[in-house]
């Protein structure tokens, strides 16, 4: 595994001084560049699997495939389309790969579009070890639930819809919520981040878990998808395809096209537990096996295998 941080100039790579800024982040892409170099030549490996990858520059692909002949695949967990998260070099790199794998179907077309050999779909998954239920005690579930929770970064829209349910036993938990207005009434909302198995706890200590789908994920998903329901919480979240086609309408969990649904479905599923229990239990049913982290890489070594045999 190479982790692309850990370089001695990484804290000043979001500098507010842009020369500095520039400088931490050319020697950042040179120094990950020349450790997977490194690497691929010590150990010689078959399979060579990017995560996203927007500091590997089509050289460094090139000289690993003249190299040591690995299948290159990369699963990119962000739109390679949105500016915000792409680079020029992961745009060039995309033809290079043997597998480009994608978490939303939408954006295989585009892939394609931009010279992916073999673009897949790859949804995420979840981690049985991290995501399961827990066995909470009454001062554990007082201590990590509400009625409500939402764990995820700060947003404007995240923040609007969550102005509709401020009134109900609402917990929020993630990152960047400090820049709520000081007179905002979510404040009192916002517990902190929650990660791993303290995500779980806080799954398995509330009712429904909500979830925003943003806007560049289109029709598909987000972790939370997968990561909620395998915690035994029923999940309420923005209408689309995917999941839809994942989870079942009202079955596997419950959808929502605007605030106003959102608010009077997280008020009925509150006000009636026992359909509530039900599409919790089956949403964990639909997800409990195929969907780890473990199984799409056992899809990814497959299709390492096939090409090069």
């Amino acid at each position: 595994m190479v982790n692309t941080g850990g370089h001695p100039l990484e804290q000043y790579r979001a500098s507010r001084w842009p020369p500095l800024s520039i400088v931490a982040n050319l020697l950042q892409r040179r120094w990950v560049n020349a450790r997977l170099r490194q690497l691929a030549a010590a150990f010689k490996p078959s399979l060579v699997l990017v995560t996203k990858g927007e500091e590997i520059t089509p050289a460094t692909l090139r000289w690993i495939k003249r190299r040591v002949n690995a299948h290159l695949a990369n699963w990119n967990p962000d739109s390679p389309l949105n500016p915000l998260n792409t680079t020029s070099d992961l745009l060039d790199t995309i033809p290079l790969y043997d597998d480009y794998y994608i978490w939303g179907k939408f954006l295989l077309p585009e892939l394609e579009r931009l010279g992916a050999r073999r673009p897949a779909y790859l949804p995420f998954a979840y981690d049985p070890d991290l995501h399961q239920p827990r066995a909470l005690s009454q001062e554990e579930r007082a201590q990590w639930g509400n009625a409500l929770t939402f764990v995820g970064t700060w947003e404007r829209a995240r923040e609007e819809a969550l102005n509709a349910v401020v009134d109900f036993d609402l917990g929020i938990w993630g990152n960047h919520w400090s820049r709520l207005a000081p007179g905002s009434a979510l404040r009192r909302c916002w517990r902190g981040e929650a990660h791993g198995e303290k995500l779980s706890r806080v799954y398995s200590a509330s009712s429904i878990a909500l979830n925003f789908i943003r806007e560049q994920n289109g029709s598909a998903h987000n972790m939370r998808t997968f990561e909620a329901p395998v915690c035994g919480i029923m999940l309420l979240t923005t209408r689309t395809e995917e999941q839809v086609e994942l989870l079942g309408e009202d079955r596997g969990a419950v959808f929502f096209g605007n605030v106003e649904e959102m608010r009077s479905k997280a008020g009925y599923y509150l006000a009636h537990p026992e359909r509530r229990e039900a599409v919790a239990a089956e949403g964990r049913h639909r997800l409990a096996s195929g969907h780890t982290y473990a199984d799409r890489m056992a899809v990814v070594m497959a299709a390492a295998d096939r090409g090069s045999g």
